[in-house]
C-alpha cells in the first residue's frame, strides 16, 4: 500500500492565486465530465433510439475547450486531462462499487488539483529545506520552497522511510502543505532520491495539491 507524506510549502501570494487557479479549472472539466455523463444518462432514458448504445465514459476532455471557455487555456493542459482522469478514477470506483457516481465539485470546502510529473521536480537544498519546480515553460509557476515537517516523526520511527508515492495536500483554504512518496529521515535524506535529476527522470509520479 502507498503512502503520502506530508511537507509544507510556502508559496508566493502569485504563486497561491496560481494554484488556486489550476484547482478551479480542473474542477471545471471535473464537473463537466459529471454533467455530461448525467446528460447522456437522461437522454437515453428518453430516447428509445439510443437504448441500445452505451453511455460515454471515457477521460477526453477537449471539447469543452472553446469559444465561451477559451480561459482553460490559461492552464497547463495536464492540469485540464487530469481532472477528466480523476472523474474516471471516480467512475471506476463506482462500478467496483467502492463509492456512488461522481457528483459535482463545490467551490467551498476542501479543494484539491491533481498534478503529474510533467509538471514538478523536487530537489533538496539542505538537509532541512527543499524546492519544487512547477509548472511548465509555457505555464511556468516558479520554485517554493518547502519546510520538511516529517523529519522528525521519521527520525523518532513514528512514520516508515522509503514509500514510493507523491501526492500534495493542505489546509482546505489555500495550497500550503505538500505530501511526497517517500519519507526519509534527516540523515538520509538526500539518500532516498530527492535530488533534482532522480525526480526529473520520473521516479515520482504525481502529486495532489489540498
Amino acid at each position: 500500500m502507498n503512502e503520502g507524506k506530508k511537507f509544507r510549502i510556502y508559496p508566493t501570494k502569485e504563486q497561491i492565486r496560481t494554484l488556486s487557479q489550476w484547482i478551479g479549472h480542473q474542477r471545471f472539466i471535473y464537473n463537466a465530465k459529471v454533467q455530461e455523463d448525467r446528460y447522456f444518462r437522461k437522454f437515453k432514458r428518453k430516447s428509445l433510439s439510443l437504448v441500445r448504445e452505451e453511455i460515454p465514459c471515457d477521460q477526453k476532455y477537449s471539447h469543452f475547450i472553446g469559444a465561451d471557455t477559451a480561459f482553460l487555456k490559461e492552464v497547463p493542459s495536464q492540469i485540464l486531462r487530469n481532472g477528466a482522469y480523476r472523474w474516471m478514477s471516480g467512475y471506476q470506483r463506482f462500478f467496483k462499487k467502492l463509492s456512488d457516481r461522481p457528483t459535482i465539485k463545490k467551490k467551498h470546502g476542501r479543494q484539491s488539483v491533481m498534478i503529474t510529473k510533467e509538471l514538478f521536480t523536487f530537489y533538496s537544498v539542505d538537509p532541512q529545506t527543499a524546492m519544487i519546480d512547477l509548472g511548465t515553460r509555457k505555464h511556468p509557476m516558479g520554485s517554493v520552497r518547502v519546510n520538511e515537517i516529517v523529519m522528525k516523526a521519521t527520525d523518532s520511527g513514528s512514520i516508515p522511510e522509503g514509500e514510493e508515492v507523491i501526492a500534495v495536500a493542505g489546509t482546505g483554504y489555500e495550497a500550503d502543505t505538500v505530501l511526497i512518496l517517500k519519507s526519509a529521515a534527516s540523515k538520509r535524506f538526500l539518500a532516498y532520491g530527492f535530488s533534482k535529476s532522480s525526480l526529473s527522470q520520473g521516479n515520482n509520479e504525481n502529486a495532489t495539491f489540498q
